[in-house]
């Protein structure tokens, strides 16, 4: 098993300044390809190594998914917009080795840490402690319901990475689900292997791949007749507000709105009661069946 650090490095193209490559292990694939949350860390880590400026670190992300790519052998092309004694600015594109065609586009924000005052007005969702919440697969105990029409896909390889203990929200083929849920979804996330970085902390990275895995909010809300949706994600925007501390994330996400074929949707992400990072996604929506 490759970890998460190992699986989303790159390194540079020595025929292309502010070039690099990467290559995905097939392990940390979605039902529709490379995962939009690893796909991005990937390149997020190659902006951080672009910038070349010591004492930054990520603040922010926005990334555009233009095209699914062909393979997990990627092309990553990288521009630094600003540097300065605070913050950098970098842009990034990536596409599949032999592709034409960029598949993402990002924007990265890193910024250097100022003394000040700071609060939080947010709170932990109330749900049970890790210890509490048994740790399921991804579609536990799933069972079509009455005139329901498609299956959810196999489980893909990436939640072979993973272990999830849900902690507040009941699927519609699991038993207790009832049709008055809001679209919310709490569970507790760790990687199977610690997404360690070289100084021993935990990598604020690996907070991008539970970002990118809304979907039960919108489960929650399917009613008997309704067909699977599955959820594509178009553009996201992540921020990193304070780094993790321990391998158990509490990750908490609504899908806020839904209307035209399409769906907004948002995560908080806690470690040890702080509010780490916050995302925002519009997504297409998928009708199986």
């Amino acid at each position: 098993m490759t970890s998460f650090v190992a699986a989303t490095a790159v390194n540079p193209d020595p025929h292309y300044p502010g070039g690099f490559r990467a290559a995905i292990p097939d392990g940390w694939s979605s039902p529709f390809g490379l995962h939009g949350g690893v796909f991005a860390a990937t390149v997020a880590r190659a902006t951080a190594l672009a910038h070349g400026v010591d004492g930054l670190t990520l603040r922010s992300i926005s990334a555009r998914y233009l095209d699914r790519p062909t393979s997990s052998e990627l092309l990553i092309d990288t521009e630094v917009l600003r540097t300065g004694g605070i913050s950098a600015f970098v842009e990034a594109s990536a596409r599949a080795d032999g592709q034409d065609r960029r598949c993402l586009r990002l924007g990265a924000l890193f910024t250097r840490p100022k003394p000040g005052d700071g609060y939080l007005d947010a709170a932990p969702p109330d749900v049970p402690p890790v210890d509490a919440c048994r740790t399921e697969p991804l579609f536990p105990g799933y069972d079509p319901l009455p005139g329901t029409t498609g299956v959810p896909p196999g489980q893909p390889p990436l939640f072979d990475q993973l272990e999830i203990r849900p902690a507040l929200g009941v699927l519609p083929w699991q038993e207790g689900w009832t049709p008055d849920q809001p679209a919310r979804y709490v569970r507790w996330g760790r990687f199977v292997e610690r997404p360690e970085l070289a100084d021993g902390g935990i990598d604020p990275l690996c907070m991008l791949v539970y970002a990118d895995l809304p979907a039960p909010a919108l489960w929650v809300r399917l009613r008997p007749g309704d067909p699977f949706h599955t959820m594509v994600s178009l553009e996201l925007s992540f921020h990193v507000l304070e780094r993790p501390t321990e391998e158990w994330l509490c990750c908490e996400s609504r899908a806020r709105w839904m209307g035209d074929g399409y769906i907004l949707t948002e995560t908080d992400i806690w470690s040890a009661g702080r509010l780490c990072a916050v995302s925002s996604q519009m997504m297409l929506i998928r009708v199986m069946g």
